[in-house]
């Protein structure tokens, strides 16, 4: 069998005989075309006599040229590894799967400049010709920043790995492309989302302390090129107030959200968010019966004016 680091692949050589169990040493040439190697006479020659099956003969044999490139590559949504996605959108969080892409796992450091670099460990990629900021490196999984101002379709997708060997797929771009990030990194369960004034966690009250509609930050990717987004709770819309580019990391939204007093006390309900008609991955909000009850928007009198009687109700 040969071994190519670089590509890890296996490729058969030679096939053997269940009889020939003698130590076997090889070498290969400098381009690794040739490789030479002793095995047992067995192998060649049919018929041996078992006591000289195993006497070592000098074989020769040229090996298939490595390809120059490997394919494989599939990319996700950042926030959602799990769901195979229709598209990824640009300027966005993504990760990509494949074999053999880094040596070893590794995590990039940001930069004073708040970006990350696009070679981390000698491995490097690329959408659609350009560089891509890589924030985490293993041999199996790239978590990376999908290039701002990618056009509409399908873009390669290239990673050059630690031996300088390229491994490529395709990816189908587009301007928007949702994914919430949850606790669980797998993009199901309970949302990451923190309360807009405390910044605390959930769970949470559809109200806050003076009784006004509990607002959050639920962190997403995917959205900041959309023109039409929207927040499901529960199956019902909520107010969606902003999207927010996140100063902390390249691609990371911030959906700022505002919870109706009807959700208090609703429990966990399912969150789902849509950008241009693209439905995100399905997760979970918690909302407690907390906060203060309700203030009113509005009074209505009705009758608008009466005469009540001395002594009547």
């Amino acid at each position: 069998m040969l071994h190519d680091i670089p590509s890890a692949r296996f490729t058969r050589i030679t096939d053997a005989p269940a009889a020939a169990t003698a130590e076997v040493v090889s070498s290969l040439n400098d381009d690794g075309t040739l490789v030479a190697f002793n095995f047992p006479r067995a192998i060649a020659e049919q018929g041996v006599p078992k006591d000289f099956a195993n006497d070592p003969e000098i074989f020769l044999a040229t090996l298939a040229p490595r390809a120059q490139v490997d394919s494989g590559l599939q990319v996700f949504n950042g926030a959602a590894p799990g769901k195979k996605p229709t598209s990824v959108a640009t300027d966005s969080i993504a990760i990509v799967n494949g074999k053999n892409l880094s040596l070893s796992a590794s995590e990039a450091a940001r930069r004073a400049d708040g970006s990350f670099p696009s070679d981390l460990q000698n491995v490097t990629l690329t959408v659609g010709g350009r560089a891509a900021e890589i924030f985490y490196a293993s041999p199996t999984q790239i978590n990376f920043h999908m290039p701002a101002g990618l056009t509409g379709g399908t873009a390669e997708v290239s990673v050059f790995n630690h031996d300088g060997f390229e491994i490529r797929g395709t990816v189908t771009v587009s301007p928007s492309a949702p994914g919430i990030f949850t606790a669980s990194g797998s993009g199901a369960g309970e949302v990451v989302a923190l309360d807009n004034q405390t910044l605390a966690p959930g769970p949470f009250g559809a109200t806050d302390e003076r009784g006004q509609p509990r607002r959050l930050i639920i962190f997403c990717t995917g959205l900041r090129n959309a023109s039409n987004v929207e927040a499901l709770v529960g199956g019902r819309g909520v107010r969606v107030e902003a999207v927010v580019p996140s100063p902390e990391l390249p691609g990371l939204d911030q959906l700022h959200v505002a919870l109706p007093s009807r959700l208090k006390g609703a429990g966990t309900v399912p969150l789902v968010v849509r950008a241009d008609g693209i439905e995100s991955n399905k997760t979970t909000l918690t909302i407690t019966d907390g906060g203060a009850p309700p203030r009113p928007t509005r009074i209505e009198i009705s009758p608008a004016t009466a005469t009540i009687p001395v002594g009547g109700e």
